[in-house]
């Protein structure tokens, strides 16, 4: 449900009908994202294909296969980088990761979800986390690490597991030499740590499923959505945490962006365990979701 101030705007402007759009055909579903940020975005593309309104940028749209993509491309701006907020990676590696990889064995795997997870440095990165506290147990057990993203070409790039060094330049000391090999002028994940992930295209703000194709029903160990929530209304927000909050294991770990909050509704929910980098886990006796938010029944 829209905001009434999202509402006004959408229909002064024009902007409900593209989305509408949108939604009805290609199934991407933008109707609650905060307003500013699609009127800035989509006449951004307004201006560079020289349309003079929405509604001849629609018709555009329809016409026009490929701006189709540059406006999901737009709409879904990727800033990612390996390890990028390192103080935060070093808290997960340090406090978190090894108290959820306890006691793991061949019969009980680790399981994540990334979601939103642009390019997939995010995931590759938690892997190699992973992966460190593996080797040095000298233990193996099952890990699967689901990276999920709206956008097709960023899952493309995700699953090809080749990068610039632009986006290496946050990566610790000894990471790049033992979990990537130089490719010309890119380099590209090491098989040792892209067998743990796998990745889907999935809308985070779908109401059919609780979690990605391929995924699990319930029970995931971490999940990440950091710098995703900011874009969308506050009703959005509690659906999608409702979501987390489903199958997210007791004892699981949350990790958000340091400008996003949990909504009070499921505070009750979690404990923090880093309010600076907004990490937090689900108590072991946590209340049920509340009923009014039910992410089938918004």
């Amino acid at each position: 449900m829209r905001t009434d101030a999202g509402a006004r705007l959408f229909r002064d402007h024009g902007l409900s009908e593209l989305l509408e759009w949108l939604y009805e055909t290609h199934g991407f579903d933008f109707r609650n994202y905060r307003a500013p940020t699609l009127e800035r975005r989509i006449s951004r593309r307004l201006f560079l294909t020289g349309a003079k309104s929405y509604g001849e940028y629609l018709a555009r749209l329809k016409e026009t296969p490929a701006e189709l993509t540059h406006l999901l491309e737009d709409l879904t701006i990727k800033v990612s980088r390996f390890f990028r907020d390192a103080p935060m990676f070093e808290r997960l590696a340090r406090d978190v990761l090894p108290t959820l990889l306890s006691g793991r064995s061949r019969s009980r795997s680790f399981r994540g979800w990334c979601a939103g997870c642009a390019n997939g440095e995010e995931v590759y990165s938690l892997a190699i986390l992973v992966e460190e506290i593996v080797r040095r147990r000298h233990g193996r057990f099952s890990v699967m690490i689901h990276g999920t993203d709206l956008d097709d070409k960023a899952v493309r790039t995700a699953r090809a597991g080749l990068y610039n060094e632009s986006v290496l330049s946050e990566i610790p000391h000894g990471y790049l030499k033992t979990y990537f090999d130089r490719t010309g002028d890119d380099y590209a994940v090491r098989e040792d740590v892209r067998r743990h992930v796998h990745f889907s295209r999935y809308d985070l703000t779908s109401r059919r499923s609780l979690s990605p194709p391929g995924g699990v029903f319930a029970d995931y160990d971490l999940i990440f959505c950091r710098n995703v929530l900011i874009y969308y209304d506050l009703s959005l927000q509690e659906r999608i945490v409702s979501k987390f909050a489903k199958v997210l294991a007791p004892g699981g770990v949350l990790v958000l962006g340091t400008a996003e909050h949990i909504p009070r509704p499921f505070m009750p929910m979690f404990e923090a365990v880093s309010r600076r980098w907004k990490i937090f886990r689900r108590l072991l006796d946590a209340p049920p979701t509340p009923v009014s938010l039910e992410v089938f029944g918004r």
